[in-house]
């Protein structure tokens, strides 16, 4: 059975979920700052699987910059490397994408009732903005 696992790694906390064809089968929370390295903290988050109940896919949004298979917290210490992770922990793809850009590619499908109106009395066509308040600041348009 495959299994999927996503993760949102800020600088204060990374929150990861693996589901399989039954439904969410793992979830956890890590501090990203008691981890040393990227492997570490995305081995803890999964609950340092044996390697026959490792994720096949791994999706990390990262908030920072994602240039290419590298990315690197904005505001925290740790970088990652996706060819590493998944060497490590035997995962068959792993993808990085910013954690803004993971949050914009999901407005469009939010209803209405959803959506907030900034300067307007009622949600409109046009532009969306995610704005995302953590350790840092995030902000994306869609």
């Amino acid at each position: 059975m495959t299994r999927v696992a996503g993760a949102d790694i800020g600088a204060t906390r990374a929150r990861f979920r693996v589901v399989d064809a039954r439904g969410v089968v793992g979830e956890r929370t890590c501090p990203t700052a008691d981890h040393q390295d990227a492997v570490g903290l995305v081995a803890r988050g999964l609950g340092d699987p044996a390697p026959e109940d490792a994720p096949e896919v791994l999706c990390l949004a990262v908030g920072g910059p994602v240039a290419g298979r590298r990315a690197r917290l904005t505001n925290g210490r740790l970088a990652f490397d996706a060819d590493a992770i998944a060497g490590a922990l035997g995962i068959d793809r792993v993808a990085l994408v910013n954690d803004l850009v993971a949050l914009g590619v999901e407005v469009p499908h939010l209803a209405t009732a959803s959506l907030r109106s900034l300067g307007a009395p009622e949600v409109r066509p046009g532009a969306r903005a995610v704005i995302a308040p953590g350790t840092g600041l995030g902000m994306a348009l869609v």
